[in-house]
């Protein structure tokens, strides 16, 4: 059986052994087995159990600093977005306040050729027209509804 945990106190190369005893095969010294064997075995475990727990702490260490990073860029992408979506929405709003004031411009250019069309096809209205409403015993209101208003818009639609 050979252990591989035990070194020569004199070179400090494996030690292999034979009937109870300790052999260096590079200086040829020979130790007894005894208590300190033991006791190098289990300081050996110790030292391995040490390096694997300060293995294991760098291993959480690298963990928690990987989880940091990840946390700083996932937070730094969500700015991004929202950044994104901000400059999206200006634009949209300046496309609409654009296109807004376009559809306020036509529709006051046509309003006031409308009713310059109206007024003139109102002038040109056969006064027969409105009296013969009059004699109907139409209101005033009701004589623009049913009366004028017909009778201008062909003239106001071409």
């Amino acid at each position: 059986m050979q252990l591989k945990s035990l070194n020569c106190k004199n070179c400090g190369n494996p030690l292999r052994e034979e009937n109870g005893r300790l052999h260096c095969s590079v200086c040829g010294s020979s130790f007894d087995m005894d208590v300190s064997v033991e006791s190098q075995k289990m300081e050996h475990i110790q030292k391995s159990l040490e390096e694997a727990e300060a293995s294991i702490e760098s291993d959480k260490k690298a963990l928690e600093q990987f989880m940091r990073v990840k946390e700083a860029a996932e937070i730094e992408e969500e700015r991004k977005r929202k950044q994104r979506m901000e400059e999206q929405m200006r634009e949209i709003r300046k496309r609409a306040s654009r296109r807004a004031i376009r559809q306020l411009l036509i529709t006051l250019i046509i309003f006031f050729q409308l009713v310059i069309v109206t007024r003139d096809a109102a002038k040109q209205l056969p006064e027969q027209y409105l009296l013969s409403g009059r004699s109907l015993g139409m209101s005033p209101s009701q004589l623009r509804r049913r009366v004028l208003l017909p009778a201008c818009l062909p003239q106001a639609v071409t």
